[in-house]
């Protein structure tokens, strides 16, 4: 019972759409009419600025971290740790209180793999933010550390706190992060997707 109980308070902390919420407060804009048309930080950044982009990343990360570190101190066990992990990512991208249309799942990753894999976690961070830094691309960026991620949990199982459960949801959840890409991927071969500080007028 504590299992399920994990796993469906998991998905449902994942679910609240902070962003949505955040930029609804701060502009008025609703995140899936505007800008890009993604739920995420990103877009607050460009609807709102800075400093409602900043929180709303803070709390998709936190969403992420709380629901995989109380499973871990519950000692749940290495795969409910994992399905807890991919549960709140879920609901981040099937949120119901956006009528099962959520974000895209990086900051709520960034938190769950945070927890699983602190080295692996550190690797792909740095990944990002050097392509950031260099292609401004933040979909871009998100999809190759999400990958470099998966890789590293795989190479390092023995540093995560999941073991070998934990390295199958890494991988898991690049694939989650990938699928959610796909029209930013689209629009990158197309050479159409909008750079870091970029306005964007129309989803």
């Amino acid at each position: 019972m504590q299992s399920l109980l994990l796993v469906l308070g998991s998905f449902l902390l994942g679910s609240l759409p902070f962003s949505y919420w955040v930029a609804r407060r701060a502009s008025g804009a609703d995140l899936r009419t505007v800008g890009s048309g993604n739920p995420g930080a990103t877009n607050v950044l460009r609807v709102a600025g800075i400093w409602p982009a900043t929180l709303a990343l803070l709390l998709d990360i936190g969403k992420g971290v709380l629901p995989v570190a109380a499973s871990i101190q519950l000692q749940a066990g290495d795969l409910v740790v994992s399905v807890v992990a991919v549960a709140a990512i879920s609901g981040h991208i099937l949120s119901p209180f956006l009528g099962l249309r959520g974000g895209k799942g990086v900051a709520t990753s960034v938190g769950v793999l945070v927890v699983l894999n602190p080295l692996a976690s550190a690797g792909g961070v740095l990944i990002f933010l050097v392509l950031v830094l260099w292609k401004r691309y933040v979909s871009l960026a998100s999809m190759v550390g999400a990958v470099g991620i998966a890789i590293l949990a795989s190479v390092a199982i023995d540093s995560g706190s999941a073991g070998k459960a934990g390295a199958l949801a890494s991988v898991v959840i690049a694939i989650l992060v990938l699928s959610r890409h796909l029209p930013n991927i689209k629009r990158l071969v197309a050479g159409q997707e909008p750079r870091l500080g970029e306005k964007v007028t129309q989803t």
